[in-house]
């Protein structure tokens, strides 16, 4: 199955969310990849343009994004 990058960025919405309701971000993730027929390979939180970047394998490009 293809791998991809996804890189994502948080509004500073998501981000007053996220602090008021914390999860585990993996976990749901992982679940929502599955639903997809793909899984989760690793997810990276950082500094810079991105937030973070999700490796995720997906059976098509459609699937991945």
């Amino acid at each position: 199955m293809p791998r991809y990058m996804l890189q994502f960025s948080y509004t500073p919405q998501a981000w007053a969310a996220l602090a008021k309701n914390p999860a585990n971000r993996r976990q749901l993730v992982e679940g929502m990849m599955k639903k997809l027929g793909g899984r989760l390979v690793d997810l990276y939180y950082h500094f810079g343009d991105f937030d973070g970047t999700a490796i995720v394998e997906a059976p098509d490009d459609t699937t991945a994004v």
